[in-house]
């Protein structure tokens, strides 16, 4: 079994804790959330691996992690 990404795996919480119903407009709009924070975090998973195998420094991951994604 693969592993759920962040995003999958909160979008899976908020419905088995019933946190959105079941309305038509209401699933379609999570729907399209879902499908655009899917995209933006296989994108990110990307560039991440990219970045990693042609780095030519010594950053950790937790340097990167703190230079691309955390709020100052």
């Amino acid at each position: 079994m693969k592993e759920k990404t962040a995003v999958q795996w909160i979008v899976d919480e908020l419905f088995k804790q019933k946190y959105f119903n079941s309305s038509s407009m209401m699933h379609k709009n999570l729907e399209h959330l879902q499908k655009k924070a899917l995209d933006m975090e296989k994108q990110q998973i990307l560039n991440t691996w990219t970045k990693g195998v042609t780095a030519k420094n010594d950053m950790t991951a937790e340097q990167y992690y703190n230079e691309t994604y955390k709020k100052d």
